[in-house]
C-alpha cells in the first residue's frame, strides 16, 4: 500500500488543506522557519488546518542554514512554532553553504534542547547528499531519510508516482528513488514538485505502508487517532462529491438536479441505472419490447438479440444439412 502526502510553504499562501484531504492525501507538512532570519507567516494558519484535516499525520519543518548558529536557529524555530505538539521535519539542503553530517547532528541536538521530541525522517535530497555532503555515511542520524528524486511532467500524484520499487540508475553505480542513502533507508520519497493538488502545482511525497504505519512514523497520539476518523470521512465524501464538493468534471453537468455544477457519483450512477434499466425501478424500455414482452431493460434487450441471433444460426445450420 502507498500513501501520498504534501509539503507546503508560504509559496502556496492560504493553501486549501481540506481539498487536499478530499483528494485522498494522507499527510502534510508546512514550513515554519528558515535559518535565524525567516519566519513563515502562513505557518499559524497552516498548523491549525493540518491539525484539523490531517490529525496525527502532520508536521512542520525548518529549512536549515548552515552559516547560522544551531542554537539560535533552534530558538527562532521554537519561538515561531507555538505549541510543539507535532513532529519536526528537518529540511537539510543549504545549496549556498553546503552541509555535513556533523553540522546536522549539532542542529538535531539544538532542536531537542528547545523541547522538540518527535522527529520525522530528515529531508535530504539525494543530489545534495551526493554533491554537497560527499556521500558520507548517514548511520549516525537518529532517524530515516526523506529523499527527493523527481519524475517529469505535471499531473495528479497517483499518475506521476513511479512505483514502490523505483530506483533509477544515477551513474557510478549509484541508484536513486527508494534506494538507501548512506546506509539509511528512504522512508518517504518526494517524487514530484509539479503535481496537481487542490488547484495548485506543488511537491508530493509517497510513503510505502498503511495508515497505521504512517501514524506510527508521525508519532500520532491516541487522541489524534480518534479524531482521524473525521478525516477518513472527509476523504470518502470526496469520492462521492468530487475533490471540491462540486462534482466531477468527467461525469458532466448535473442537468437532472443542478445544471450549475458537475454530477456527483451517486447522480452519475442514477443516470447509468436509468439508461440500462429504463428507470430507477428497472421499468424497462418499450422500444425493446416485442409484443410478447412489453418492456425490457437494456441488458435484457441485448440478451434477447443474442438469443435471436443464436436461433437464426441454428436454423441456417439445419438448412445446410
Amino acid at each position: 500500500m502507498t500513501l501520498f502526502g504534501i509539503d507546503v510553504s508560504n509559496h502556496q499562501r492560504n493553501f486549501d488543506f481540506a481539498a487536499a484531504k478530499r483528494e485522498g492525501f494522507a499527510f502534510a507538512t508546512h514550513k515554519i522557519t528558515e535559518g535565524t532570519g525567516y519566519r513563515d507567516d502562513y505557518w499559524p494558519r497552516a498548523r491549525a488546518e493540518m491539525a484539523k484535516h490531517f490529525p496525527g499525520r502532520w508536521g512542520g519543518y525548518v529549512f536549515c542554514r548552515v552559516n547560522t548558529d544551531p542554537k539560535v536557529e533552534a530558538r527562532v524555530l521554537r519561538e515561531h512554532s507555538g505549541a510543539i505538539d507535532f513532529p519536526l521535519q528537518i529540511d537539510y539542503e543549504d545549496t549556498t553553504n553546503g552541509g555535513s553530517v556533523d553540522d546536522l547532528l549539532r542542529r538535531i541536538d539544538a532542536y531537542r534542547a528547545e523541547g522538540f521530541t518527535r522527529f520525522l525522517p530528515v529531508y535530504i535530497p539525494r543530489w545534495f547528499w551526493e554533491g554537497r555532503m560527499s556521500r558520507k555515511s548517514l548511520d549516525r542520524l537518529p532517524m530515516g531519510i526523506w529523499n527527493s528524486d523527481y519524475v517529469s511532467g505535471r499531473d495528479y500524484a497517483s499518475r506521476l508516482y513511479p512505483g514502490d520499487d523505483w530506483s533509477p540508475a544515477r551513474g557510478n553505480g549509484e541508484r536513486g528513488g527508494w534506494a538507501d542513502m548512506g546506509g539509511k533507508p528512504v522512508q518517504i520519497l518526494q517524487f514530484s514538485e509539479t503535481a496537481n493538488v487542490a488547484g495548485q502545482s506543488i511537491d508530493v511525497n509517497a510513503f510505502r505502508g498503511d495508515d497505521a504505519q504512517l501514524g506510527a512514523l508521525f508519532g500520532a497520539t491516541a487522541r489524534e487517532e480518534e479524531f482521524d476518523m473525521a478525516g477518513e470521512a472527509a476523504a470518502v465524501a470526496g469520492q462521492f462529491f468530487g475533490p471540491d464538493g462540486k462534482g466531477f468534471e468527467i461525469l458532466g453537468n448535473a442537468v437532472e438536479t443542478d445544471p450549475t455544477r458537475k454530477r456527483f457519483l451517486t447522480e452519475a450512477v442514477a443516470v447509468i441505472l436509468t439508461q440500462l434499466a429504463g428507470g430507477p425501478n428497472f421499468e424497462g424500455w418499450e422500444q425493446l419490447g416485442d409484443g410478447e414482452v412489453k418492456k425490457r431493460t437494456l441488458v435484457d434487450g441485448i440478451g434477447r438479440v443474442m438469443q435471436q441471433n443464436n436461433e437464426i444460426i441454428a436454423l441456417l445450420k439445419a438448412a445446410q444439412k
